[in-house]
């Protein structure tokens, strides 16, 4: 399993692709395992990526609670 943390910028002049940054870089990643022989296309056509990317007013108070 891999958890991945992703956040994004709430101020006006924020780049709409620069959350999708990380989904690329996966997304190419799976790409050359499939080219390798090393994963079945039929696998990343299953591939499921729940994708939620919370902001840092969502955050902050939940870092404040546990202390870090």
């Amino acid at each position: 399993m891999v958890l991945a943390f992703v956040g994004k910028d709430e101020s006006p002049l924020a780049s709409r692709q620069e959350c999708c940054a990380v989904y690329n870089l996966l997304a190419m990643a799976l790409s050359g395992l499939v080219a390798e022989g090393l994963l079945a296309d039929s696998k990343v056509d299953q591939f499921n990526l729940p994708k939620y990317n919370p902001s840092p007013q969502e955050i902050m108070p939940l870092v404040r609670k546990v202390g870090s």
